[in-house]
Order: structure tokens, then C-alpha cells, then sequence
């Protein structure tokens, strides 16, 4: 029977969401995105019959490039909360012809987006299911020749969507009608319509996929119970009201297990190994270890993490994926590390780098702001320099472990910054500056110093390791060999104090204790070695001003003669 769906949303990077991967993810695509480096590859997703884009006229070229389109958009968003791309998913009426789906749905575009100057990306999901759909990316800019300009906040207004959920169902049902079909859709609910019946619960990819296979599911089963008892209700057979109260209930308890946090901030703390997860993961991963259910299988992972906490997961994080449980809303990493979501607190069982970092995209896609933080003073100071680096705010409940944090948080750098900073030493020509930030101790003399040493040592990024395998001789070498890197004549206090604090940062995110930085004494390292042989220990902004040797010039390495003694 034909079903009416309309789900509008906004992909929000504050919600650590991109458009190109969302671009990617939809349409089975492989896209390069130049902000932060990354391939999102979904060519190997299958369910997507046909993919397009439509823009109006006059727009350039290269937005019927997939890849191109999504990455300027990403470029042009500059604000870490910015609205990248409106994403619309509609139910095709399963009545229509394949070829009568895709036209009902290029027409209703055409129309109702790109005729207000809007771009749509659409990826045409399961058309020869009982599910077939259509995901639309809609652009929220202008578009013109010279390419992107303002966005037009007229297309944010409710009453537009509500104009587009009413205009969905009238395309649909003169498609139907054409088709000499007398089935019709109604965007109305089934209150508005008067009708004493209770809508089914959207089952999404995952569940549907393996309904489709044969396999029963809690949601689906509900949707039959749900379906009965309509069914019953337009009968009237009044024996079925208690059966439709059990309904009922079952609809509210799925609903509620199923239902994402509104707040913005819970806790992440640790917790012991759940052995039923354990066991279940290493059951479920074993199915997709050979023959062609190998191939899919991160496919299938990232529809259940998208499932579970609506949205994409990162690569990074997939890599490490051992399973989704999605009943239990956690994952497992094939390290055996687990993460399970508790609603208002996000746990991890070990509290590695791998585990703090799954836990925060976890964290990325409930849309905390702030943290609060449980554990070891360990745990607590390398998830809040983690979490830091996110831009989400972490709360330490650990005196010492905030002592540290402090210290350490002035000259942390969050992502955003960073990738801000570097792009806009990418497309500037270095300046000789008059003024260096070694002639005063300012902020931003510092807070430049501390980006210069940061891009320099992720050249040569320190190891990750356990924190109960961490080695002090092994983060003693990486400090003065970066020291070495970083360092040139006539440097002053500044340039050590921003690589001292830059140093003690990556350690920590890299999985070393507070131990072990302790234990290898970073101050001690640098304090009676931080200048070559013979120099002065004064600053020399002389010297840099008339070589033009600054923070602005690439600030040359000491040589060889003049490294750290060992």
C-alpha cells in the first residue's frame, strides 16, 4: 500500500557531520574532502540505483561535480556551527514503476527546489524493494555564475516545509492517478484526517534490509501489531481495545529506546566489559570474515552505527570497528575495547586512545557540548585534551587530573582553529614581519608560536601506545628530536614554553600516563639546553627582523651541531 514519508533534517558540522560525506555515503561515492583530508569510499554501498544533480540555470559547471560541489560548500561554510546541507528523504508510493518513481521525484525538484535556486543531490535507494526512496542534499546557498553567495534564510522557514510535505503528497498522487491507480497518500496525520489509527514506526535501511531477507525484527514486528490493530480498529471490533493499549505501550517503549538525547552534555566515564557484547560482537563479526559477505562488511557497520546514532561514522573509527550492537547501542573495536552509550553517559571499558576517541564520536553524534568527566585522573586528562581538540568543553571532576588540564589547556588547539590557520598560511604568501611574536610575550605571540610547533611535529606525530605500555625513553627521543625540528638560533623562552606545552598535549592524547610525562621531565629537557652553544639567552628580534627569520618566513631549523645533547 502506498505509505507517505517526508523527513526533513540539516547536516550541521557542530554536529560533527560533513556534506561530503554525506554526499558520498548517499550516492555510493568516493569524494576527497580538501578541508580536513580525509576519502570518504562508499563504492563498494550497494541499494543505489541511480544518482543525480540538478541546478538551476546559470550555475557553473562544476556543480554536476559530486565531489567538487560538496567540497566548495565545505570551504564556504566557515563557522564551526554552520548549516551545510538540507537533506530530504522521501517514500516512493511502491505502486509506481521504477521509471515513474524516478520522474515523480525529479519533477517534484525541479519544481519546489531548483526553481528557487536551490541544488539537489539526489541518490535513488532501493527501488526494487518494498522501500524504494530518494535521499535529496539541498544546497542553502544562492548559486550564480561566480558561484556560491548568501544564504537565503527564506528556505529555513516551517511554513516552506510545510508547503513542501503538502506539495510531496499532490505530485504523488497525480503520478497515481496517471497510473490509473485510485491508492492515494495524505500528508495530514492520522489525528488531522480524523482516522482513529496509530502510523507505523520508519524502520530505516538496516531493519528493513533484513526484513526484507526473512529476518523478524523488533521494529518490524511492532509495525505488523500496529498494522493488525488498525486494521482492526477500521472494522470496529471494540473485543481488540486491550490488545491496542499492549500496542500502545510497545510503540512507547520502542520509541523510547530508539529516541536520541535532546541534551547537550552528558558524562563519559569508564566501565567494566560487558561479556554478553563481547560475545555477541565476536559472533556477528565472524559472519563477515569470508566469502562475499567480507566485502560488505563495513558497508553494513556504518549503516548501523547511522542507524543507531544518526550519523556517518568516520573512517577512522571504521577501521577500528569490530561490531554495531544496535540493540544495545554500543560499539566494539577490534581490540576487544568497548563503547556503550547509556543515553546520558557514554562509557568505555579501557580507556585507550582508540576507546576515548570512538567514545567521542559517539559523543559528536548525540550533539554533546560539554562533557563531564569519570575515571582515573589518566582517563579524565587525556579525554578532556581530546574532547578539547573537538571543540566540545570537557568538565574534570579530578582535582589534579584539572590541575593538569589547565596548564596544558593554554595552548590547546581545537581542530577548527587549527584547520583555519593552515589554510590561510596555504593561500597567503609568508611576509617578513616587522613585529615578531618573540618581541613580546602576547597572546597571539604564543598562541602563532604554538601553531608553528604544532604543524611542524605532526610531520613526525608521536606513536600511540597503551597507557599500561607507555615507554619514557621512547617519548624522551620523539622530544628531542622534534626539539631539533623546531627550534633556531636565537630562539627565546617563548618558542620553548609553546613546545614544551604542545608536547605534554600530544603525549597525552597519544596514550602516555602523567607518569610518564613527568618521568621525562620535558621542562628539564629544554631548560638548560633550549639555546645553541654560545648564544645568548636573551631574545634576538634584531636578528630576525633584519634576516627576516620569523614565525612569518617558516622559522628555519637549527642544525645538527646545535641539536639537544643526548
Amino acid at each position: 500500500m502506498a505509505i507517505y514519508r517526508f523527513s526533513s533534517q540539516i547536516i550541521k558540522r557542530s554536529k560533527g557531520r560533513s556534506a561530503t560525506a554525506a554526499a558520498a555515503y548517499r550516492a555510493a561515492d568516493k569524494i576527497y574532502d580538501r578541508t580536513t583530508g580525509e576519502v570518504f569510499d562508499y563504492t563498494r554501498k550497494r541499494g543505489v540505483f541511480e544518482s543525480c544533480i540538478l541546478a538551476p540555470d546559470g550555475a557553473p559547471d562544476w556543480v554536476y561535480d559530486r565531489s567538487e560541489l560538496w567540497n566548495r560548500v565545505e570551504e564556504v561554510e566557515r563557522r564551526g556551527d554552520a548549516q551545510l546541507a538540507r537533506e530530504i528523504e522521501l517514500a516512493i508510493p511502491v505502486e509506481l514503476s521504477i521509471e515513474e518513481g524516478i520522474n515523480l521525484v525529479k519533477e517534484f525538484a525541479n519544481d519546489q527546489f531548483v526553481d528557487r535556486g536551490m541544488i539537489v543531490d539526489i541518490a535513488f535507494h532501493n527501488l526494487t524493494s518494498k522501500n524504494p526512496h530518494p535521499h535529496l542534499l539541498v544546497s542553502m546557498r544562492e548559486i550564480s555564475e561566480s558561484g556560491f553567495g548568501k544564504k537565503n534564510r527564506a528556505w529555513n522557514d516551517r511554513g516552506l516545509i510545510a508547503t513542501w510535505r503538502e506539495q510531496w503528497a499532490n505530485y504523488a498522487n497525480q503520478y497515481l492517478a496517471r497510473a490509473g491507480l485510485i491508492v492515494r497518500i495524505d500528508h495530514r496525520s492520522y489525528a488531522d484526517q480524523g482516522l482513529d489509527r496509530v502510523p507505523t514506526i520508519h524502520m530505516g535501511p538496516a531493519v528493513a534490509a533484513m526484513e526484507n531477507q526473512g529476518i523478524a525484527t523488533r521494529i518490524g514486528e511492532t509495525n505488523r501489531q500496529i498494522e493488525a490493530a488498525n486494521a482492526a480498529v477500521a472494522r470496529e471490533v471494540p473485543e481488540l481495545e486491550a490488545r491496542w493499549r499492549e500496542v500502545i505501550l510497545e510503540i512507547e517503549a520502542v520509541q523510547k529506546e530508539s529516541a536520541f538525547s535532546e541534551h547537550s552534555s552528558g558524562l563519559l566515564g569508564t566501565a567494566a566489559q560487558n561479556s554478553d557484547i563481547t560475545a555477541d560482537a565476536e559472533e556477528e563479526a565472524s559472519k563477515f570474515k569470508t566469502g562475499a559477505a567480507s566485502s560488505i562488511a563495513d558497508h553494513y557497520k556504518a549503516r548501523l552505527f547511522l542507524e543507531t546514532w544518526n550519523a556517518e561514522v568516520g573512517p577512522g573509527l571504521l577501521k577500528q570497528l569490530k561490531w554495531v550492537d544496535k540493540d544495545r547501542r554500543a560499539l566494539t573495536l577490534r581490540s576487544g575495547e568497548q563503547i556503550v552509550d547509556e543515553g546520558s553517559r557514554v562509557n568505555v571499558s579501557r580507556g585507550t586512545v582508540d576507546g576515548i576517541s570512538a567514545g567521542i564520536e559517539v559523543i559528536k553524534a548525540k550533539g554533546w557540548q560539554q562533557v563531564r568527566l569519570g575515571g582515573s585522573d589518566d582517563f579524565q586528562l587525556r579525554a578532556a585534551l581530546a574532547l578539547k581538540y573537538e571543540g566540545i568543553t570537557p568538565i574534570l571532576t579530578s582535582p589534579a587530573a584539572e590541575k593538569r588540564f589547565q596548564e596544558s589547556k593554554r595552548v590547546v588547539l581545537d581542530k577548527e582553529t587549527l584547520n583555519h590557520t593552515m589554510a590561510e598560511k596555504k593561500s597567503s604568501k609568508p611576509q617578513v614581519q616587522s613585529t615578531t611574536p618573540l618581541q613580546a610575550a602576547s597572546k597571539d605571540g604564543i598562541t602563532e608560536l604554538k601553531r608553528y610547533v604544532l604543524e611542524t611535529i605532526e610531520k613526525n606525530p608521536l606513536p600511540q601506545v597503551s597507557v599500561v605500555k607507555d615507554n619514557p625513553d621512547s617519548l624522551r627521543r620523539w622530544v628531542r628530536a622534534r626539539w631539533n625540528e623546531v627550534v633556531w638560533e636565537g630562539c627565546s623562552e617563548l618558542l620553548a614554553d609553546a613546545f614544551r606545552a604542545v608536547a605534554e598535549e600530544q603525549a597525552y592524547l597519544a596514550g602516555y600516563s602523567v607518569h610518564s610525562v613527568l618521568d621525562v621531565g620535558i621542562d628539564d629537557e629544554l631548560s638548560v639546553r633550549m639555546l645553541p652553544m654560545g648564544s645568548s639567552a636573551e631574545p634576538c628580534p634584531e636578528r630576525e627582523a633584519k634576516s627576516g627569520k620569523g614565525v612569518g618566513s617558516g622559522m628555519p631549523r637549527l642544525s645538527s651541531g646545535h641539536a639537544l645533547r643526548q
